[in-house]
């Protein structure tokens, strides 16, 4: 597994490519931020 995460979230977001990918797919499926703290608290 490669570590290549911007500076900005390295340490923040530890996730893989893979999850990144599936979280940008979740995220373009949000319409409000209510939405997206429920799915951050459930993950």
């Amino acid at each position: 597994m490669r570590q290549n995460c911007h500076p900005q979230i390295d340490g923040l977001v530890p996730l893989s490519l893979d999850q990144l990918e599936s979280v940008g797919e979740a995220l373009l499926s949000f319409r409000d931020l209510s939405d997206l703290r429920q799915w951050l608290v459930q993950h």
